[in-house]
């Protein structure tokens, strides 16, 4: 008798030791019912090892499925990715600025608190540098205009917020919309994205919350090899480039 209920026990014990680790992957990720049973590992455990060494992006609105990530990184308990928001043809807009003419890109930055500390996203100082372009000095790297920077997306919703200093508790995560001014001969959206050398997001985190103990840090994000930059655009014998829709 004693015998059996320690067997029952084990097997109530391995169950929910299961349901906790597929809670930790939901919470996590916001995984789909698809996504989640497509995770092959031998226990909810291992697929969240997996998963977090991957640094997979957890899903949502602009977010997993068929976005396009462009480049990762992680740092000090936070993972950031960052993807585009696509023109039909692949092709960035003429604007001009403070005088000059410059061709925009917004860019979809997302980052998530992988900590248990509470931290906040300064939205401001999001800075993105280039390797050197054309008519510069090749020894100097070049950092572009970033403004309206925005929350557009926070846990997978719609979330508007234009102000500094918004607020992730654990697994929380958010999407940035940056509007990013480059050179106006950069004209495509891979030849911008290849052009790319890092992009920082600076964050606090929150050791104490009570006693408003914080400590700043930055997330630096780099992008893919350029050869898997064009793997998701075609180009036509015309020369016109063309994002891959398959």
């Amino acid at each position: 008798m004693v015998a059996t209920c320690k067997f029952f026990c084990l097997e109530d014990f391995s169950s929910y030791y299961e349901e906790v680790w597929s809670g930790l992957c939901d919470s996590r990720w916001h995984l789909s019912r698809k996504a989640h049973y497509s995770l092959s590992s031998a226990s909810m455990k291992d697929s969240y090892r997996t998963q977090h060494n991957k640094l997979r992006i957890p899903e949502g609105k602009y977010t997993g499925g068929h976005h396009i990530l462009f480049g990762k990184g992680r740092e000090k308990g936070v993972g950031a990715w960052f993807g585009l928001s696509h023109s039909p043809d692949a092709q960035l807009k003429s604007v001009k600025y403070k005088g000059e003419e410059y061709s925009s890109i917004e860019l979809h930055v997302c980052l998530q608190n992988i900590h248990h500390d509470v931290m906040s996203i300064l939205t401001q100082p999001v800075s993105i540098r280039v390797h050197s372009l054309p008519h510069s000095d090749p020894t100097q790297d070049t950092l572009l205009h970033t403004v309206n920077v925005k929350t557009i997306a926070k846990n997978g919703a719609h979330h508007k917020h234009t102000g500094d200093g918004i607020r992730l508790y654990a697994f929380d995560f958010v999407v940035l919309s940056v509007t990013v001014y480059g050179p106006e001969d950069v004209c495509s959206e891979p030849d911008f994205i290849t052009m790319l050398q890092h992009i920082h997001v600076t964050y606090t985190t929150h050791t104490h919350i009570h006693t408003n103990q914080t400590h700043t840090h930055r997330v630096t994000l780099k992008p893919v090899e350029e050869g898997e930059v064009w793997n998701h655009y075609q180009v036509l014998p015309s020369g016109v480039v063309l994002l891959r829709t398959e």
